[in-house]
């Protein structure tokens, strides 16, 4: 009996165009889907031209990240704008999601565990 593997597909890539919303997400799940089916080892999503992430795009993305990640894979962000990787920050999926690397600028809004104790350790005064 002869068995055949499936083809291993080492890299995808999509491009994203437009706001990943409501109204952008349908469309980018049907080609992200598409994506996933084929279990690549590596999935790159470009959001260079992604103007804005809402919950519905951050969920997908999540969930795309999920699913590549059961079939042994991996999910890589590339082109993130600074407003879109502090959205992604602010979601706290940053911690999750894998960048190709933060946007030139960008700085992290949150405090270090260091800075946030030093800032709990400083009295309190009330004015009254």
């Amino acid at each position: 009996m002869v068995t055949r593997e499936a083809p291993i597909v080492p890299l995808v890539e999509i491009y994203v165009s437009g706001a990943l919303d409501a109204a952008g997400v349908p469309r980018a799940r049907m080609l992200l889907e598409d994506a996933v089916e084929l279990a690549p080892t590596h999935l790159v999503v470009d959001l260079a031209d992604c103007p804005t992430i809402d919950a519905n795009g951050i969920e997908l993305l999540v969930a795309v990240h999920r699913d590549v990640w059961r079939n042994g894979g991996r999910l890589t962000l590339r082109g993130m704008s600074s407003r879109l990787y502090r959205l992604l920050a602010l979601a706290r999926v940053d911690r999750v999601l894998q960048t190709a690397s933060a946007p030139a600028g960008y700085r992290p809004q949150h405090r270090s565990p260091n800075r946030a104790a030093a800032a709990a350790s400083r009295p309190s005064v009330t004015v009254a």
